[in-house]
């Protein structure tokens, strides 16, 4: 049986492809559902990560991770700024600290993280189960990809790589 939190799991990162801007990020899903809005995890929060990170703050920010302090600051505050009705986001500079404290709360990962990290955080994502949208270059190299497609196939988890509006249903 698939129940709703399950159904929003795994259609997450479909309905980013589906409704993808033409810059090619994530549209989480926009209406609320009757569970609410979705858990967001942000890894990587400066550059590409900005498109993440405005992104989550559609649905419900549990977290953000950043090495930088000047974005981690920036981010926040831009929270703080523009929503009012939750509360500030957990803010951490590892990302496996943040998956593994809040991944209860966590219903989706966004991972824009420098080019060399972005297999590794979202097998982890992968791995806990949580719906996972990363930005290209998606691997390091070949192993990598086979086994982000193996630990997707076996979580059964909705996964996705952000390439430029290419990911849209016009493409």
């Amino acid at each position: 049986p698939l129940s709703r939190r399950r159904f929003l799991q795994r259609t997450a990162a479909a309905a980013a492809a589906a409704g993808a801007q033409f810059i090619g990020m994530p549209s989480l899903l926009g209406a609320d559902s009757p569970n609410g809005k979705l858990g967001v995890a942000v890894i990587g929060a400066g550059g590409m990560g900005g498109y993440s990170f405005d992104s989550a703050l559609g649905e419900r920010l549990v977290a953000v991770c950043d090495v930088d302090d000047k974005t981690m600051a920036e981010r926040l505050g831009q929270f703080r700024e523009r929503v009012k009705d939750q509360p500030a986001p957990r803010a951490f500079y590892d990302y496996r600290k943040m998956l593994e404290e809040c991944e209860k709360d966590i219903d989706v990962v966004l991972i824009a993280t420098p080019d060399h990290n972005h297999a590794p955080a979202a097998i982890r994502s992968i791995h806990l189960g949580k719906a996972t949208f990363s930005q290209k270059p998606l691997a390091h190299d070949i192993y990598e990809c086979y086994a982000l497609a193996k630990a997707a196939r076996e979580k059964q988890v909705a996964t996705q790589m952000g390439n430029q509006g290419h990911c849209s249903d016009t493409i």
